[in-house]
């Protein structure tokens, strides 16, 4: 089961260059700037417009495997616990998945990418204010994004601290 034993994944013949994993789903981003994502899709967080599980059964992986609709290329993928955030080619943000803490910085908790027409175009950007977003991070419950200022905001679930608020 490891080492030379152990398979590989199939995604289709696009590169990898970069790969996320959340709680019991993971998602790719390719050299041609797309987004797949497949396993556990109790929240949308796999951005198919539906709760459906992928890769537990034949035929779901390779290029039967679509790409994610965000609406743009992306150049930065990261994943929490069951969302998913891109920076997108024109240095915007997007968030799709669980949203019961506030982490996908909608202004609301409810999920994004489970029903028909949630992604693509209609897939809003993160209204983060004034700054060029350098980089981003997803955590389990919250987002952070770091600003080239070397300022950062964080929104979402903050039990802890872990926004920084005080």
């Amino acid at each position: 089961e490891i080492g030379e034993n152990m398979p590989y994944v199939d995604l289709g013949k696009n590169k990898v260059v970069d790969v996320q994993a959340g709680e019991y789903f993971t998602c790719a981003l390719f050299d041609n700037k797309k987004v797949k994502c497949w396993g556990y899709n109790y929240a949308g967080q796999l951005g198919y417009e539906d709760v459906e599980y992928r890769g537990d059964a034949p035929n779901e992986m390779g290029e039967n495997l679509k790409f994610v609709d965000v609406g743009e290329d992306v150049k930065k993928l990261d994943v929490g616990r069951r969302h998913v955030c891109v920076l997108t080619v024109s240095n915007r943000l997007k968030c799709w998945g669980g949203n019961s803490r506030g982490q996908l910085g909608s202004g609301a908790t409810q999920n994004i990418g489970m029903t028909k027409g949630s992604m693509g175009e209609s897939l809003p950007y993160v209204n983060v204010g004034e700054g060029e977003i350098k980089d981003f991070h997803a955590g389990s419950l919250h987002t952070c994004v770091e600003f080239e200022s070397g300022s950062i905001k964080c929104w979402g679930y903050n039990s802890n601290g872990e926004l920084g608020l005080g």
